[in-house]
């Protein structure tokens, strides 16, 4: 008969060796505690003065470029009920949008934030045959009210007045009456911001049938990102900067793009159908244009902060 086999039970150096290494964990997360919190408050910090500094030049800037708007009445079938009224608003048949960035490092402490100064130069072109069709059912359009609507995120941002013309006609913008603030300056289903509307009255050239081109021509300030929204049902959206490291973001990536040492070219192209937003619609299709955003963010390659919490 065989004897049973021996069952070997661990010594005790290698309990104490378990110990040991436990302990040296443990005391080796401390520093690395510390490390994490300064690191966390450095980002936190970065992040603020990035708010702070944004809040002076203007911070991300989202562009709307020349809308229609024209307001409209829906008369009550109840005598005892009012009537309904609201803004049709009227995208372009095609748009053209050219920028121009010049940026710079802004310094606070440790931490830099890049700004830009850019200058915008829209075109649209506007064919209002048919259009009065597709108001809602029963609207009465007020022509004689209706007003060309452009838009920035931050009007602080605004480095010289906006010139618009319609028809080759120069008309005074001042903030829009029909419409003022209205969603639709970042992606996805819910906009970053809210757009600051201006405009300028279109009553004698916003006509049923009518056919006439606008343009308008911004300079702005703004900080870390800058985006133009696909205003019409074709928009064509170039850009260029000094800037070298662009990250392109929004509803749609540049066609073409050039990337250099001494900067970046990029070319967007949305046609009607990928754009996926009506060619009219009341004023809360202005939101939807959230999602089409043509937008560049000008980061840092080397971020420190990214650096040693990957580490």
């Amino acid at each position: 008969m065989n004897p049973a086999p021996l069952i070997r039970t661990p010594s005790r150096s290698m309990g104490l060796k378990l110990l040991l290494v436990c302990a040296l964990a443990v005391l080796m997360s401390i520093p690395a505690f510390f490390v994490f919190m300064l690191l966390d408050g450095r980002t936190n910090r970065a992040e603020e003065v990035a708010r702070e500094v944004g809040e002076l030049v203007g911070g991300p800037q989202t562009f709307l470029g020349p809308v229609l708007g024209v307001p409209y009445t829906i008369p009550a079938s109840d005598p005892k009920v009012g009537s309904t009224s609201g803004v049709f608003v009227i995208f372009p048949v095609k748009g053209e949008a050219q920028v121009q960035a010049k940026s710079e490092v802004r310094h606070r402490s440790l931490f830099k934030v890049p700004v830009y100064q850019a200058d915008l130069a829209f075109k649209a072109d506007f064919d209002l045959i048919g259009v009065a069709a597709q108001a809602p059912r029963g609207a009465v359009l007020d022509w004689a009210r209706a007003e060309l609507l452009i838009g920035a995120s931050d009007a602080r941002g605004a480095q010289a007045d906006i010139v618009l013309t319609a028809a080759g006609r120069a008309l005074t913008v001042a903030p829009a009456s029909v419409l003022s603030d209205v969603g639709g300056g970042g992606d996805g289903e819910r906009p970053r911001g809210d757009l600051r509307l201006f405009g300028s009255s279109a009553g004698g050239l916003a006509q049923p049938d009518a056919r006439f081109q606008a343009t308008a021509n911004m300079k702005f300030s703004g900080a870390q990102r800058l985006a133009v929204l696909a205003y019409a049902k074709t928009t064509t959206d170039t850009g260029k900067s000094d800037w070298p490291h662009p990250s392109f973001d929004g509803g749609f990536l540049p066609a073409q793009r050039t990337l250099a040492p001494d900067g970046f070219t990029a070319t967007w192209s949305v046609p009607f159908i990928a754009r996926g937003v009506p060619s009219q619609g009341t004023a809360d299709t202005l939101t939807r244009l959230g999602a089409t955003a043509l937008g560049v963010s000008f980061i840092e390659p080397a971020n420190p902060y990214q650096s040693v919490a990957r580490s």
